[in-house]
């Protein structure tokens, strides 16, 4: 027998049964070992193919494009006639835009003008208040002066 493999006799007491359940050294490293290893082979073949797939796919989609597009030479022409298209709307656009960029600078100009003209109205509606203010002051005086005048009159 070895002697890290030891038969349990029913006198051991609980730590000697502890012992005495061990796996000869020899043996766990071995197999410990082993499992390592398969181990460490199935990540490497799993990492391998997936790189083949990867790789494989990468190609597949390249060669369906490039035979799609070799198929289908109307969308090169459609791309380069949509690229016609929007230089013309482009060309089209300029000039649109400039008027919109002035018409709105000639508003800018017209509510400037419209705020200054309320302002003048508000400052000619002030006027006329003061000024019939001022015309109903000089109403009364002349009605004081003139009753005055009439007691003062003719005695």
């Amino acid at each position: 027998m070895k002697s890290g493999s030891r038969i349990p006799s029913r006198r051991n007491n609980a730590g000697d049964l502890r012992t005495s359940l061990r796996v000869p050294s020899e043996v766990s490293t071995g197999l410990i070992v082993a499992y390592a290893a398969g181990a460490l082979l199935f990540i490497a073949f799993g990492i391998a193919l997936y790189r083949v797939g990867v790789e494989r796919g990468s190609r597949a989609a390249a060669s369906a494009f490039a035979t799609e597009r070799d198929k289908d030479p109307s969308l090169d022409q459609t791309l380069n006639d949509a690229k016609r298209e929007s230089a013309a709307a482009q060309v089209e656009l300029q000039p649109r835009n400039r008027s919109i960029v002035e018409l709105r600078r000639d508003l800018r100009k017209q509510a400037a003008q419209l705020s200054m003209v309320k302002v003048e109205r508000e400052q000619l509606e002030a006027s006329i208040r003061d000024s019939e203010a001022e015309r109903q002051r000089l109403d009364s005086r002349q009605s004081d002066i003139s009753i005055r005048m009439k007691s003062l009159g003719p005695s």
